[in-house]
């Protein structure tokens, strides 16, 4: 296996560095986009496959209806509002350290494999967007460490 050694560029807000962020519980399996779809979107499957413990309950069901519980929220997913930000990891993977970036200004090379940037293609960021990003920051108790911003950052994992 190889390491992988990741440059990125995004426009965002770095979270501080031993923060509690919302999503790192086991309800939402340590995931921003769980988080996102059943705590602030209030997704809830319509029958239940696994304990509190997440070990599956017996007897196990078909495949028919396991495939069922699964696209109930692949479903959910595709008919509601996505999550409007990008957690990217800005340092490596035993040792993350977090920013919270708009979804589509992100742009990564890995190594051996460079990005051409057009820096005039670069897209301006509104002040709505700003505030929006420190607003959702802020509304959802996500501490930030530093202003908003365009990051060049490094992820190696």
């Amino acid at each position: 296996m190889s390491v992988s050694t990741d440059g990125q560029l995004c426009y965002g807000i770095l979270l501080s560095e031993d923060a509690e962020l919302p999503w790192q519980t086991e309800e939402y399996d340590y995931d921003i986009e769980d988080w996102w779809i059943v705590k602030i979107l209030g997704f809830k499957h319509s029958f239940e496959l696994f304990d509190e413990k997440g070990n599956w309950l017996e007897p196990r069901q078909s495949k028919k209806i396991e495939d069922k519980y699964f696209q109930e929220q692949i479903d959910f997913k595709d008919s509601h509002e996505k999550l409007p930000y990008e957690l990217v990891n800005v340092c490596s993977g035993d040792y993350p350290m977090y920013m919270l970036a708009i979804t589509d200004t992100c742009i990564s090379a890995s190594r051996g494999e460079p990005q051409k940037i057009d820096i005039y293609g670069l897209r301006g960021i509104s002040q709505e967007e700003d505030k929006d990003l420190l607003d959702f920051c802020k509304k959802y108790g996500i501490e930030t460490s530093g202003e908003s911003g365009w990051y060049l950052s490094s992820y190696w994992g």
